[in-house]
């Protein structure tokens, strides 16, 4: 089995869960510095982007990376989970822009 990694490449701290249902989470959470990894064992799937802010998500390659999603909510006055998929992902969090 594949676990799901995630790594805070941005300033800010990111929370990430496990067992990402498609709308939330039911499984662990927990907060991710800047410059860290999650902690390993656990399917991490998701990270929080939260409201007035933009969450990107990719995997080092390339010039600028694989992109594997941007979730934009800055316009927004509630968070969403943004999925990961499961060979794990570096995410940044960013208010007012989007990274």
């Amino acid at each position: 089995m594949l676990c799901g990694w995630v790594y805070n490449a941005g300033s800010t701290s990111v929370k990430v869960g496990a067992d990402y249902n498609g709308w939330t989470i039911t499984g662990q959470t927990t907060w991710v510095n800047s410059g860290k990894w999650s902690p390993s064992g656990i399917d991490w799937d998701a990270f929080w982007v939260p409201a007035g802010a933009c969450g990107r998500a990719y995997r080092p390659g390339g010039r600028n990376g694989i992109d594997l999603g941007t979730l934009n909510r800055t316009g927004s006055s509630t968070g969403a989970w943004k999925k990961v998929d499961n060979q794990g992902a570096y995410v940044t969090v960013k208010y007012g822009s989007c990274p």
